[in-house]
């Protein structure tokens, strides 16, 4: 029987492990692996505070008032547009029966109109990747029974839908809800790869609560790769950890993790099973917590 296929999102494939394991050739805990790879593969990117898995990204982030800007994810594999400040895109109203109506930008997403009906909301939505310009998206929500929606804007810059600046619940009974698009391209910065960071050439990044629009792609492999190419694409030392991690847990799954000894300074403690050196904070053997903070992002 053959080896289970990594899932999207894992950082090992059950094939590698068992290698490592020695388990090559018995499916007896195939599935039992493939889970605690999901699991493990999760909690890591918790840990460490990122994918690590390439993919694209719109992030809005905060100007912070500093020369460099942090983005969320890295190494940066492109990065297509850094944009600020914000421009009328176009204007949504429900004229129907309903008491209340609601419209909203999901970020990134679509547009998402509600009515209520009773005691209860009904939603529907238009998708950004069905309505793939702003003049497709006005139209289909303007041809929506008892919605009315016009385009504020004709300058053909704006016509990408994903820049709509995203908010929640605005009031459109018999109400014009402006909805607004990003605006302003920055261009005097320059992206520092491996760090994931966008430094001006001078000067800092303005302060403001999510100020920034920037749409790029992150992270090792490509972009709509296999799930098994992804994983290659990872250092090889995160791999390993990931996967000692992975032996660490199927090995402790029906065990009583317990106290040996303990060290109280940086809490950390000896497994009585494994005679492992754990962290207190993870539950983890220190060793691979020492590798997996390599890729942390410094605060």
């Amino acid at each position: 029987m053959a080896d289970p296929d990594p899932a999207a999102g894992d950082m090992a494939t059950v094939t590698a492990v068992k290698l490592r394991m020695g388990l090559t050739g018995d499916d007896t805990y195939d599935d039992v692996l493939a889970a605690i790879v999901a699991d493990v593969s999760a909690r890591v990117k918790t840990y460490c505070g990122r994918n690590f898995l390439a993919a694209a990204y719109r992030h809005w982030l905060n100007g912070e008032d500093y020369h460099t800007m942090p983005l969320p994810e890295w190494p940066v594999i492109d990065l297509s547009y850094v944009a600020s400040g914000t421009v009328d895109a176009m204007r949504v109203k429900y004229t129907g029966s309903s008491p209340v109506a609601t419209i909203e930008v999901e970020d990134r997403s679509s547009l998402v109109h509600k009515v209520k009906s009773g005691a209860t909301m009904l939603g529907s939505s238009k998708a950004f990747a069905t309505y793939t310009t702003l003049t497709l998206l006005v139209a289909a929500m303007d041809a929506t029974t008892d919605w009315s929606a016009e385009r504020l804007t004709t300058d053909e810059d704006y016509q990408d839908p994903y820049r709509l600046v995203p908010f929640e619940s605005g009031n459109a009974r018999d109400n014009w809800v402006t909805i607004e698009t990003v605006d302003v391209p920055i261009t005097d910065y320059y992206v520092d790869d491996d760090k994931g960071e966008l430094i001006l050439t001078s000067g800092t990044w303005p302060r403001g609560r999510r100020n920034y629009c920037i749409l790029y792609s992150a992270g090792y492999g490509s972009v709509g790769g296999t799930a098994s190419s992804l994983i290659s694409a990872l250092p090889a030392d995160l791999r390993a950890a990931v996967m000692k991690l992975v032996t660490f847990e199927f090995y402790q799954r029906n065990k009583d993790r317990a106290l040996q000894s303990e060290k109280l300074d940086q809490y950390s403690y000896v497994n009585a099973v494994t005679n492992a050196m754990i962290d207190g904070s993870t539950g983890w053997p220190t060793d691979i917590v020492s590798m997996l903070d390599m890729y942390k992002r410094p605060r």
